[in-house]
């Protein structure tokens, strides 16, 4: 399998409705080779359910364990 043409990082942070938006926004755009790396900073159900709903084998889950509490871990992780 080869890697995908585009990477996309979501940084979330125990915000669901704001994820879920993201996410359905970077699922739809023209370019399909991706993959969206979602970033939970720390553990959070209700992000991990917006990512499981989503069903799309495209999308990735992370958390950072402890949380960094700020933008740049879940980015770091991410990249």
């Amino acid at each position: 399998m080869s890697a995908p043409r585009l990477s996309v990082i979501i940084a979330s942070y125990r915000w669901p409705e704001a994820l879920e938006l993201s996410l359905a926004s970077a699922l739809s755009q023209s370019e399909a080779d991706i993959e969206v790396l979602v970033v939970e900073d720390g553990e959070d159900a209700a992000s991990r359910d917006v990512v499981e709903r989503a069903g799309d084998s495209r999308v990735r889950w992370m958390a950072l364990d402890p949380p960094c509490g700020g933008q740049s871990g879940p980015n770091a992780l991410g990249i």
